[in-house]
């Protein structure tokens, strides 16, 4: 992709190779990276963006001049934590982690009703006391537990 700039402004996006309105009334071809003109017009290629943040999401992309030089930037947004991720993402999630035998000793020795809720749950809620002692007791902070939970949702369901 390439910028049609003049004075220092994105004129618009081309597509490398086709025709090009400069707006002047003129038309040149084929668009190709580092094409300049006495009006001041010039084509520069676009540069990726940068690289997208952990717990970040993209929610749209722009062509923006950045340092003099035309580039995608991408607004983002928080990934949301889920409130609640599957049986099968969780426990794949702890297996991810390397936690899994740890959490299946520290389950061993609740009471039996938090040893069935570990073992028959269809889902996990990040707010339900026993999520919070497991968590507690393995001494992960806020924000630790938020990262679990979102890479546990981003297993799939």
């Amino acid at each position: 992709m390439l910028a049609l700039i003049k004075a220092g402004a994105i004129v618009s996006t081309i597509n490398e190779g086709a025709w090009v309105e400069l707006g002047d009334g003129r038309w040149l071809s084929p668009a190709v990276d580092g094409w300049s003109d006495p009006a001041g017009y010039s084509l520069a290629a676009v540069k990726p963006p940068d690289v997208i943040p952990t717990g970040k999401q993209v929610l749209g992309t722009s062509v923006q001049m950045v340092d003099g030089v035309p580039k995608y930037v991408d607004s983002l947004a928080d990934i949301p934590v889920p409130d609640r991720v599957s049986a099968r993402q969780f426990r794949m999630q702890l297996r991810i982690s390397g936690m899994l035998d740890q959490v299946k000793a520290w389950v061993g020795t609740q009471d039996p009703l938090v040893q069935d809720s570990f073992e028959y749950s269809s889902s996990f809620v990040r707010s339900e006391p026993m999520m919070q002692a497991g968590f507690a007791a393995l001494g992960f902070s806020a924000e630790q537990i938020d990262a679990f939970f979102v890479s546990a949702a981003a297993l799939g369901g």
